[in-house]
């Protein structure tokens, strides 16, 4: 899978606190290196948004990012309430 962040990702990244981005950088390198790693907790969800597959990568705990093209990064409340 080829990752790549979009512009909507990077206006959401840019909000987070600087702790959250460095880890989500990380994570993100990891993800392009790595995308069997068990630290991500990569896995397909559940249900389809806008009618397309999507997946999701554990940032934090509280954290986590979205991803088919990566467009949204939040915590797992904003991220239960959107999808």
């Amino acid at each position: 899978m080829n990752h790549r962040r979009d512009a909507q990702w990077h206006t959401a990244f840019d909000a987070l606190p600087e702790r959250i981005r460095n880890t989500a950088s990380k994570t993100f390198r990891l993800l392009c290196e790595n995308p069997t790693a068990k630290t991500l907790r990569f896995k397909k969800m559940r249900h389809k948004h806008n009618g397309r597959a999507y997946f999701e990568v554990s940032i934090t705990k509280k954290y986590r990012a979205v991803a088919y093209v990566w467009f949204w990064v939040g915590t797992h409340g904003d991220f239960d309430g959107r999808f």
